[in-house]
């Protein structure tokens, strides 16, 4: 029987896991692997978290700008 763990407790408690892992004989590539890929998507989450917040601020300042002004940033915008 398989019993899937939350990814929480996994990153809490490394040393935790990898020995339970260890005492039960399972291979612990499949917790690297699963580390590496964590820290990936978390770097990828948070990059893209932090281009919504600059969308968010240059949206706010577009209506201030002149027509010139925002088409140019408008532009840059459609870029990223």
């Amino acid at each position: 029987m398989s019993l899937m763990l939350d990814p929480r407790i996994i990153r809490e408690d490394v040393e935790l896991v990898r020995r339970s892992l260890v005492n039960r004989g399972y291979d612990l590539s499949l917790l690297e692997r699963f580390l590496e890929l964590d820290g990936r998507w978390r770097t990828l989450v948070d990059s893209g978290n932090q281009l919504k917040q600059y969308r968010n601020r240059v949206a706010q300042q577009i209506p201030q700008l002149d027509k010139g002004e925002k088409e140019t940033v408008i532009k840059e915008m459609r870029e990223i």
